[in-house]
């Protein structure tokens, strides 16, 4: 076989270049693409609320307005039913949810909306709970309508402690710091601080199991004119899920800009995230 014309190796080397080229350059492309689109998903935070006494439908949008970045988070919101307040239409949205923000007071859902609800923590997701988020899921002293189910021991398995209801003092609690406070990345802001008035009365949240790491502490005067403390803000880990709760969340707190800052400090912390310095 006689030898190829020297003009067809080289237009054979050429092809062969442009095509490895060609290639490269269209995987490099393909890489950035998976890239930027992996880099661009935000963590979804989803504020699941339903409850009729503090109106967290009203300043819990507003926080997230005013404290967490649409930038860098993707907010949702869980509602109740107009029809049934035990219903909540978007439940589904806890599937993709990478932190669940609880304000849900004593709701019996149906037992196929409770099982999304278990499985969310089965998965070891975090969660950040305040004021009603200590009886979510159970009736006072009641069994849950026919076709519906609760949770009646969510506090304790959740939270780490139980809730006993709360005192009746009108005139608010005082948040003072606790050992664990200054340490905390959730309330190390604090440090030096004296705290901060509520307008909510203190909820009297006892047996703490171990793990759990108390953070803020609320004194109060009870109906006989002693004062009383007890644990307001903490943590605790239920399976793998990184939990956060405070029994604050009174309309009033959300003034306060170092309630504000607390809570945003808990979302990041529950994601694993750090926080961002100052409000």
């Amino acid at each position: 076989m006689g030898k190829q014309p020297c003009y067809l190796l080289r237009n054979s080397s050429e092809r062969m270049g442009i095509r490895f080229w060609s290639g490269l350059l269209l995987s490099l492309a393909m890489l950035a693409c998976f890239n930027q689109t992996f880099a661009g998903e935000k963590p979804r935070i989803v504020f699941f609320i339903s409850e009729p006494e503090y109106e967290t439908e009203v300043t819990l949008p507003k926080f997230a307005e005013e404290w967490l970045d649409s930038e860098q988070f993707d907010i949702q919101y869980i509602y109740s039913s107009e029809n049934d307040p035990d219903q909540f239409p978007k439940l589904k949205q806890l599937n993709q949810a990478d932190c669940l923000v609880l304000s849900v007071r004593r709701r019996t859902p149906s037992e196929k909306q409770m099982k999304i609800i278990r499985r969310y923590f089965k998965q070891g997701k975090p969660m950040v709970g305040i004021r009603t988020a200590s009886h979510p899921f159970s009736l006072r002293k009641q069994d849950p309508p026919e076709g519906k189910v609760d949770w009646p021991n969510f506090d304790v398995e959740v939270l780490g402690a139980h809730y006993e209801n709360h005192y009746s003092n009108k005139g608010g609690t005082e948040v003072q710091p606790s050992k664990a406070t200054a340490e905390h990345p959730i309330t190390q802001f604090m440090k030096g601080s004296e705290g901060f008035h509520s307008g909510g009365t203190l909820y009297r949240s006892v047996d703490f199991q171990e793990q759990t790491e108390v953070l803020l502490e609320g004194v109060a005067e009870d109906k006989e004119g002693e004062m009383v403390r007890h644990p307001v803000a903490w943590t605790n880990h239920y399976g793998k899920s990184r939990i956060f709760y405070t029994s604050l969340g009174h309309r009033e707190d959300f003034e306060s800009p170092l309630f504000n800052q607390m809570l945003r400090n808990a979302i990041y912390w529950a994601i694993e995230k750090e926080a961002p310095a100052g409000n």
